[in-house]
Formats: structure tokens, C-alpha cells, sequence
């Protein structure tokens, strides 16, 4: 395993593509993990209204992403992803800077989050395994993965350091961690524009 790793790490391109999924986690982890209660305490929401969200979000992107996907193969996985990105950061500026807000309309918003979020990561994770030759591919996930989880843990505990709470409850300066987002991905984009990978992969 160290052998295999140390083979893999040796690649600047596989340093490329570990990185794109660290800045991925941090650009969408940063904003996930306090969604809820933000919702709550600034929203206005109550935590019975809570699973609406989750619900339509997940039923939304039930069919997008496969929509997603076919559209990664015809016009190819860079350009989409691009696309999917910058179109990404407009509900997570508005998402960490909402005031008190009417069910109806947060669902709106935050399902364009979750279909934005699961849109880009679909030609993200397809470009990064390409990046691979085929016979290193099962070690290169593996590290991947790991590389996921702890990207998304570092997201989750850089947003719980810029997060304070209010005596009354309320969340402060998650519109700074919708701005840590916003660059993590535009760092996204550039990492995607330099990495070599092989479009002609499924």
C-alpha cells in the first residue's frame, strides 16, 4: 500500500485531481453542515419543516443528475462542470445570506443548492477518475475517498471556527462561510481547467 501510494503521489496530475476533490468538499461542506440549523435559528423555519427540504432537494436531483450526466457526455465533462460551478455559487450567496423566508420560497432555493451541488460533482468525479490510468484506478479511489472524507471534515470544522452564535440563538457570519465556498470554488475551476484526464471514459 505505501509502494502504491507512493507512486500515485509522484504524479503531479494526481496531486491536480486530489486537490480539485478536497476544494469540492470544502466549496459544498463548508455550507451543508449548518444548513439546518440555520434555517431554524435565521430562517425562520421550524425543525418540523426541516425534512421539506431534504425532500424535494433529494427528488429534484433523483432526476438531474442522470440529465446531468448525459450532458457531461455530449458536450464533455470540463465545460459542464464549469457551467454547473459558477451557476452554483448564486444559491449559496443568497442561501448564507437569507433573512427570515417563507417555506415555499426556501425550498425553491435550496433545491436550485442541492441540483447545483450534485450537478458539478458528477462531471468533477468523472474527471478525476479519468485523470487515472486504468491500473492504478482501484488504489487512486481509495486514496480519493479518504481525501473526500477528510475535505469534508476540514469544511465542517473551518465553518464551525467562522460560525458564532448569538445569545438568542441566531447564527453569525455564515455569509462569510458562503464566501470561503464562493472561492473554494472558483479554485475548483481553475484545478479542472489543469487537469489531464481521458473525456472518452464513461
Amino acid at each position: 500500500p505505501i509502494k502504491d501510494m507512493k507512486v500515485l503521489l509522484s504524479d503531479i496530475n494526481h496531486i491536480k485531481a486530489f486537490s480539485l476533490t478536497v476544494m469540492l468538499m470544502i466549496s459544498g461542506f463548508s455550507v451543508i453542515p449548518y444548513l439546518s440549523p440555520y434555517m431554524v435559528s435565521n430562517v425562520g423555519l421550524t425543525n418540523a419543516q426541516l425534512p421539506y427540504i431534504y425532500f424535494f432537494g433529494g427528488l429534484a436531483t433523483l432526476f438531474t443528475a442522470r440529465f446531468t450526466g448525459k450532458l457531461a457526455d455530449r458536450y464533455g465533462k470540463l465545460k459542464l462542470f464549469v457551467i454547473m460551478a459558477i451557476t452554483s455559487i448564486v444559491p449559496v450567496l443568497i442561501i448564507t445570506n437569507l433573512a427570515t423566508t417563507p417555506l415555499a420560497t426556501v425550498i425553491v432555493i435550496t433545491t436550485f443548492f442541492m441540483i447545483c451541488n450534485s450537478g458539478r460533482m458528477i462531471p468533477a468525479m468523472a474527471m478525476v477518475t479519468g485523470s487515472v490510468k486504468p491500473e492504478n484506478r482501484g488504489s487512486f479511489m481509495s486514496i480519493n475517498s479518504s481525501i473526500q472524507n477528510m475535505g469534508s471534515a476540514l469544511a465542517a470544522l473551518l465553518s464551525g471556527i467562522i460560525i458564532t452564535q448569538t445569545p438568542t440563538g441566531q447564527l453569525q457570519h455564515y455569509n462569510t462561510v458562503g464566501i470561503v465556498s464562493t472561492v473554494s470554488t472558483i479554485i475548483c475551476i481553475y484545478l479542472a481547467t489543469r487537469l489531464r484526464y481521458d473525456d472518452s471514459l464513461p
